[in-house]
Formats: structure tokens, C-alpha cells, sequence
């Protein structure tokens, strides 16, 4: 999109002309090696990504989109339709969703990887040097670890939106509308806040094309545009027609506009910086790239940053190792090899390397929880007001392990419980999926009515968890169950439990657990009743 310097620029079009091993395979096979590390190391399943998979699967057996059954009007609980379409057909094979949801997403994470290399070794005319520390920021930054196998839509959506800004941008010469639009399309179905990001890069674009004054990548523009805008349109006239809503349920439930909701958004955005000081390091490095004229350092740059307000907007997230962050991370891998093509250039090689070692170095400790800034520091940009401080890696076990706890209570009550038995539960991922009963969600995320019913919080908690309503909201519909948990624990530990709880006059049915039917030992599912407790 910008002009290159041509004072500095012919040397490294020559190094690139070929598309040779040592600026392009070389740095690849080096970083898909830390990458495959990465991604073995933070393997896991989100318990939200179970909630598209029960959509997928209604969706497959023909029972439409829909999370609960034998509800009037079906409720949009999620944002990722295009993911849903995708792994639907995985369902209907009746395969292991959650094992493809993993490879289509680590496949990306892949594709992603080589689009990055090859864009700094073709594109930014970067070097050897340069180009694998390009790869190796991208292929070890904790963020793609993390969400490369979630199971949710995250990766494929980063491709998406990297498709969308290269096919449009990548090529001066020929800026390619119609795939930019079909990249575009993509990244609108796979999240419904896709269409924020394809505007950061349409803004780019357009400012790129009146400075150029580029007849060229005005028509690519609108072509991707016309594409973009036609997917969005059809979406939401689809979500109207279906739902009646234009807004899905999750914008309802998880958005608490104020004061207090920026800041826990700005407070998201600078522990990041804090766990991972690089995130902001690459600000400065990408400016000091602009003014000195540097290929791409404005777009990549305009694009990081528009990133990085994206969760102060939407008060922050509660899931580990900043997943509304990754969009940005192809670019923060761009400006960092840029950064040390750079310095290559005016320190030679070995400041060259001590560049990119320091940019890793502040990257990558997160990964194995170890932290560069003071704990007191962290701690006062704590964001997740309802739980004690934790490091994200301490983040990401946790939610490994719920999802884990999760699905043993969805399988437990499917085999023992009956086929119309309702739950009242504020967690609907991995037990929704696996025990395939009638859920009503305090939280409001597939449950119609829960967010306009819940009080104005007087204190934000957790992101995405700020209106919620209690177990007796549910009572007029008469659920079964007003929760569903598990206790670990021996027998005589269990009898004190059923005595206490019996004495709050609330009916219990406790369930042991058998090993031999894949239960971890020593477990119990404890339902309690929510007749004749009040609600």
C-alpha cells in the first residue's frame, strides 16, 4: 500500500525475487517447529466452544439451529455461525467434533504461520534473519498457543481477517478485490464482531488509495466491500428472520456500557502489556519504522492499534491469554521483523540478533508462567474483579480443568437423569453437550429474557459475566434441578455434605460415580431438587 524508499528497498527485492529457501522455507520449517511445541504445550477445549458444538449437532440432526429443544423461538447463543456450519458436518458423521474442531483450528494456526512468512519475504523484501524472527514472534506468542486448538473459532477467524488485509493491500500492483471480499465474508460469518476488524482494514485501505490516489484499489474496495457488506446483510436479514432480534443473545448478555466497563477494558488491554511487555514494545518499535519510511509500517501499525482498542470497547474478556488480541498478533509478528530488518541494516548483524532474542525474551516467559513485571504491578490492572488475581497460564489451567469437570457432570447427567429433566446452571458449554437436557442459563447466553431481566449490576465482575439472576428466576418454568455439581471426596466426607445441605431444607439426590464406567474415582454428582426449597 505505501510507497516504498527507494533509497533503501532494492537490495532486499532482489533477495526476494526468487522466493528463495533462506528467506522463505528456512524461516517456516524453523518457526512451524516452535509452533507444533506451542500448540502440543496449551492443547485444550474450551467449555464455550461446547456450546457450538450443540448447536452444530441440533443443526445436523435436523433439529434446527437451536440450543434448547421445545423452545417457541430459538435463541442465538453464539457469535460464530460460520464455525457452526463448518464442524456441523463432523456431527452429522457423528465424528469427535472436539478432536476436528482442533486439527481445522491448528491447520489455520499453520496457514496463518506460512502467510506471515511468506507476506515479510515477498512483500516487506525482509531477510533471512528478519523473516524467521517474523515467524518465530508469530509461532511463539503465548496468544496463538493458547487458542490454536480451543475449539473455537478464533484461529480461522485471524486467518480470515490476514486474508482479507494481504489479498486487498499485498500487492500494489494488483490488488485483488473478490478474494479480499471472500476472505472478508468468512471473517463476518466465523464472528459476529468480524465486520470491527474489516473495517479497521477497509479505513487502511482507503486511506492508502487517496494518498496514492490508486484508481485500482479503489475498485478492490468496493468489490470487497460489496461482498462484505452482501454476507453482513444476509446474516442479520437471516438472524432477524430466524430469532427476531437483530443483536445475538451474547451482545445482550455480556455488554454493560459505563464508565466502570471501559476501564475494566483498558485494564484487559495494559496487563497484557504487563504479561507480555513486547504487546506494547511493538508500538514504539512500529513508529519509529514509520518515520523512517518503512513498507507496511504504517498499515501493520494502524492495524495493531485499532486492535488493541477492540477490548477496552467491549470491557474486556475473561478467557486466558488474550484471545480478543490474537487478530493483531499476525501484524505484531510483521512489525517485529521489520524491526530487526532495520536494525540489521544500520547495527549489523549481531545487534540484529540481540533485537530479536530481547523481543522473544519478552514474549515467550508467559508461556511458562514466568512473569517480567513486579506482582503489585499486575495486580492493580486486574480485570477480573470477581476472582483473586491469577497469572493467564494459571488462567488457561483452570479452564482446562472446568471443562473437564464440566463434561464428567454432562455425561453424569445423561445417564442419570431423565431425557425431560431441566438444570438450572450458569456454566452450558460441556454440560449442555454432553448431557443434551433442557438448560436454563443464568447468565443469560441461551436463555431469552435472562439480560433484560437481570438487575443493573452496582459492581462489574468477571468480563461477559456482569448480569446474571438467581436460581429463582427459573421458578415459574419449573425446572427440575436448580444445580448440578460434583464432590470429590470419601463416603463419611459425603454424609456430612448430604446432612448440611439437608438442613437447609433443600431436597438432594446424590449419585456415586463409578470408575469402571470412566468416572474419576471418588467422584459423586450432587443434584439439587428445586421443588420445595423456595427456588
Amino acid at each position: 500500500m505505501p510507497i516504498a524508499d527507494p533509497g533503501d528497498r532494492d537490495d532486499a527485492r532482489g533477495l526476494v525475487a526468487e522466493g528463495s529457501p533462506s528467506t522463505l522455507l528456512i524461516p517456516f520449517g524453523i518457526a512451524l517447529i516452535a509452533l507444533g511445541y506451542f500448540v502440543a504445550r496449551f492443547r485444550f477445549l474450551c467449555d464455550d466452544a461446547f456450546i457450538s458444538f450443540r448447536y452444530a449437532r441440533n443443526l445436523a440432526e435436523g433439529l434446527g439451529l437451536r440450543f434448547n429443544l421445545g423452545v417457541e423461538a430459538p435463541v442465538e447463543g453464539y457469535t460464530d455461525l460460520g464455525w457452526i456450519l463448518l464442524i456441523a458436518p463432523f456431527e452429522w458423521l457423528a465424528l469427535d467434533v472436539g478432536a476436528w474442531s482442533q486439527g481445522i483450528s491448528v491447520a489455520c494456526a499453520v496457514a496463518l504461520l506460512f502467510y506471515v512468512v511468506t507476506f515479510v519475504a515477498r512483500r516487506t523484501g525482509l531477510r533471512s534473519l528478519p523473516a524467521t524472527a517474523a515467524g518465530l514472534m508469530f509461532a511463539a506468542h503465548p496468544t496463538v498457543g493458547v487458542w490454536a486448538t480451543s475449539g473455537l473459532g478464533t484461529m480461522p477467524l485471524a486467518l480470515a481477517l490476514f486474508g482479507t488485509f494481504e489479498r486487498l493491500l499485498g500487492d500494489p500492483e494488483r490488488p485483488r478485490g473478490v478474494q479480499a471480499g471472500i476472505f472478508g465474508a468468512a471473517a463476518v460469518l466465523l464472528r459476529a464482531d468480524g465486520i470491527y476488524w474489516l473495517g479497521v482494514i477497509f479505513v487502511i485501505a482507503a486511506v492508502g488509495a487517496a494518498r496514492e490516489r490508486r484508481v485500482g484499489l479503489v475498485r478492490a474496495i468496493v468489490a470487497c466491500g460489496a461482498i462484505v457488506a452482501a454476507t453482513f446483510s444476509g446474516h442479520l436479514l437471516f438472524r432477524l428472520g430466524y430469532y427476531g432480534e437483530w443483536l445475538p443473545q451474547t451482545a445482550r448478555a455480556k455488554v454493560v456500557p459505563s464508565a466502570r466497563f471501559y476501564q475494566r477494558g483498558l485494564y484487559y488491554l495494559v496487563a497484557s502489556w504487563l504479561e507480555i511487555p513486547w504487546n506494547c514494545g511493538v508500538l514504539v518499535a512500529g513508529a519509529w519504522l514509520a518515520l523512517r519510511r518503512r513498507v507496511w509500517a504504517l498499515p501493520c501499525l494502524g492495524f495493531v492499534g485499532a486492535s488493541y482498542l477492540y477490548p477496552v470497547l467491549v470491557g474486556g474478556d475473561f478467557m486466558a491469554m488474550w484471545r480478543f488480541l490474537l487478530p493483531a498478533v499476525p501484524f505484531v509478528a510483521i512489525l517485529s521483523g521489520m524491526f530487526v530488518d532495520e536494525v540489521l541494516r544500520v547495527r549489523g548483524a549481531l545487534a540484529a540478533s540481540a533485537v530479536a532474542v530481547a523481543m522473544l525474551a519478552t514474549t515467550v516467559p508467559v508461556a511458562f508462567d514466568a512473569q517480567l513485571t513486579p506482582r503489585a504491578l499486575r495486580e492493580a490492572c486486574h480485570f477480573r474483579w470477581r476472582d483473586p488475581y491469577y497469572t493467564e497460564r494459571e488462567i488457561w489451567a483452570r479452564m482446562k480443568f472446568n471443562t473437564k469437570q464440566w463434561s464428567v457432570v454432562g455425561r453424569a447427567l445423561a445417564e442419570h437423569t431423565h431425557e425431560g429433566a431441566s438444570i438450572v446452571t450458569g456454566t452450558v458449554g460441556a454440560i449442555g453437550y454432553f448431557s443434551r437436557r433442557f438448560l436454563y442459563d443464568r447468565n443469560g447466553l441461551v436463555t431469552r429474557g435472562v439480560s433484560e431481566a437481570a438487575p443493573e449490576p452496582t459492581e462489574l465482575g468477571n468480563p461477559g459475566h456482569d448480569r446474571t439472576v438467581p436460581s429463582a428466576f427459573f421458578a415459574e418454568f419449573g425446572p427440575t434441578y436448580r444445580s448440578a455439581s460434583l464432590f470429590r471426596g470419601d463416603r463419611s466426607e459425603r454424609r456430612l455434605y448430604r446432612r448440611s445441605m439437608a438442613a437447609t431444607g433443600k431436597p438432594l439426590r446424590i449419585i456415586y460415580l463409578k470408575p469402571s464406567e470412566g468416572y474419576p474415582p471418588d467422584t459423586c454428582l450432587v443434584l439439587v431438587s428445586y421443588a420445595d426449597d423456595g427456588g
